[in-house]
C-alpha cells in the first residue's frame, strides 16, 4: 500500500509549475500549505501537521523545492518507513502530498 502511494506521489511531481517559489525550501512551502488549511482543521491537527512537517524537513532540509526529485522522495521513503509505524507513514506521506500539490496553485 505505501508503494502505491509513493508511486501516486511521483505521478504528481510532474505536475508541478515552476516559478519564484521553487527557489523556496520544502518547510517554506509546507508551512504556507499548513497556514491555508489551519481554518479546517481541529488543534490536534495541527499539532500532528506541524510535527509531520518538521519530521520531513529535516530529511529534505534547506534544499529548494525545485530540487526535490523523485530519488529524493525514494530515499524518504526508504529510510523513514523502517523507523516508524505504517499508519505514521501513511500520514507523512498524506502531509509531503498536500504539500505538493499545494505547491502546483
Amino acid at each position: 500500500m505505501a508503494e502505491r502511494r509513493v508511486q501516486d506521489f511521483k505521478d504528481r511531481i510532474g505536475l508541478l509549475k515552476v516559478s519564484s517559489e521553487a527557489k523556496l525550501a520544502f518547510k517554506a512551502i509546507a508551512d504556507r500549505w499548513l497556514a491555508s488549511v489551519k481554518h479546517t482543521i481541529a488543534p490536534g491537527t495541527i499539532i500532528q501537521r506541524e510535527t509531520r512537517i518538521a519530521n520531513l524537513a529535516s530529511f529534505f532540509k534547506a534544499l529548494p523545492i525545485r530540487n526535490i526529485t523523485e530519488a529524493d522522495c525514494e530515499a524518504w521513503a526508504t529510510k523513514r518507513a523502517p523507523e516508524i509505524a505504517t499508519a505514521t507513514f501513511v500520514h507523512e506521506l498524506e502531509v509531503l502530498r498536500a504539500v505538493w500539490i499545494s505547491r502546483k496553485t
